[in-house]
């Protein structure tokens, strides 16, 4: 395995093309254009996939477009919901302690680790999650004037971005549906973020997990605003106008900083210890995928042939049940979902692990277990800032190195190095 790193802002590449451009909006109007669904269909081609309730919205638009309403009904749809949200949040009784660093993340598993470093510096972490607006109002309540006021001043900035004259960013009808579906969220959060800087100085900056609409909504209330990395980045990310972000690889460090030039971006990269690998291979599953799953079942087969022990690991979001027809086959192992990554990989100890384009590739790769990859959508690969496919060998291409490494233990021992050292060099900031 060579690894030889590649620029991260390919100019040939159509979803940088697109999304860098809509990074250069005005930052009152960007998060509405952030949509990542919405940029990989207009640059290339990949269907949107949308939830019963966003379904809804965008077939009530795409008749009011009909009638020439399709604007205000996008206004009426947010207030509405606005209204709605509230009411569910009146019951809820607000603590008022603001104290500590404010941590607002997605429930990730990865954010177990950032809070514990936040933690282990002495700092209190006040935890909010942002996809459940009850962990706002625990804390500080937000009154039906401050809300209101806020929306309407949202509904102001964007109105022109809900017509069909402004031919920039996404597609007109792309951006009434996120103003419908997300406009009341995001005053919500504004409107809160708010209410938290005129309540407390703060000398610490927000920190978020995720550079979604929530953190824009920050960062438009005038607080200073950090990223602390879950996970590795796409690029049809479009990021708010943080003051700090943290990665765990240069890679994706020298991609933020030429998106975000004004940021402070360090590189804090996850140390780990080398396992003592055994002749086993691990089967890493992940989601939304549409190609590789008959090479991902060849790779089992060859396994079992080969009388290698197999641990399948199924993705917690996947609903496929690709991986149920092996469930019970001698030779095979399932993993459950609930275990920590790391956990699982301490536990097992494969000495390869197979999946698609996944961040347990390279958490493998830090632990000294070989990645190997299958197939995936051209999009997918395109769309990833690290550089996957360079830090892994592939099936069934490679199926020969595969056996070679599995074959002895010196070979498993030159593997792990190998691994370790290309996890180094993607960490180092050798790779600007």
């Amino acid at each position: 395995m060579n690894f030889q790193p590649t620029r991260t802002n390919e100019v040939d590449n159509p979803i940088e093309a697109l999304a860098g451009e809509i990074q250069k909006l005005p930052s009152a109007i960007r998060w509405l254009h952030a949509s990542e669904s919405a940029i990989m269909e207009l640059a290339c081609g990949v269907p949107q996939t949308r939830g019963p309730r966003t379904r809804l919205v965008a077939g009530m638009l795409g008749v009011a477009t009909i009638v020439g309403l399709a604007r205000i009904t996008a206004w009426a749809t947010s207030f509405c919901l606005l209204v709605g949200r509230h009411l569910r949040l009146m019951g809820t009784r607000p603590s008022n302690d603001v104290s500590g660093v404010v941590f607002v993340g997605i429930g990730a598993l990865r954010e177990q680790q950032l809070r514990k470093r936040l933690e282990q510096d002495g700092r209190k972490v006040l935890f909010l999650h942002e996809i459940d607006p009850r962990s706002l109002a625990r804390v500080l309540r937000v009154s039906w004037r401050e809300l209101i006021r806020e929306w309407f001043a949202v509904a102001a900035e964007l109105w022109s971005e809900l017509g069909d004259a402004i031919h920039r960013g996404i597609a007109p009808r792309d951006r009434r549906i996120e103003f419908a579906t997300r406009a009341h969220k995001y005053a919500h959060f504004r409107a809160w973020f708010r209410k938290l800087k005129e309540q407390t100085p703060r000398n610490s900056p927000v920190i978020f997990s995720a550079p979604s609409y929530v953190a824009a909504a920050g960062k438009a209330a005038g607080l200073r605003t950090a990223l602390h990395l879950h996970g590795f980045q796409l690029r049809d990310v479009v990021y708010p106008d943080f003051d700090e972000v943290v990665t765990f690889t240069e890679v994706e460090a020298v991609f933020i900083r030429s998106r975000l030039p004004s940021a402070s971006v360090a590189v804090s990269p996850e140390q780990s210890d080398v396992l003592a690998t055994n002749r086993s291979v691990a089967v890493i599953g992940t989601y939304n995928q549409k190609k590789g799953f008959e090479m991902c079942a060849s790779f089992i087969a060859w396994a079992l042939e080969k009388r290698i022990p197999v641990i399948i690991r199924p993705h917690p979001l996947d609903r496929t049940a690709f991986f149920e027809q092996w469930r019970g086959t001698d030779g095979i192992a399932f993993s459950g979902t609930e275990t920590p990554f790391d956990l699982f990989l301490e536990t097992c100890r494969p000495c390869v692990a197979l999946s698609w384009i996944s961040t347990g590739l390279i958490d493998a790769l830090r632990r000294g277990v070989v990645p190997l990859t299958v197939e995936t959508d051209a999009a997918r690969i395109l769309n990833s800032v690290f550089p996957f496919l360079e830090v892994s060998l592939r099936w069934p291409q490679e199926a020969a190195a595969i056996e070679a490494i599995l074959s002895d233990e010196a070979a498993r021992a030159r593997a792990r190095f190998s691994a370790t050292n290309l996890a180094r060099a993607a960490s180092s900031d050798r790779m600007a």
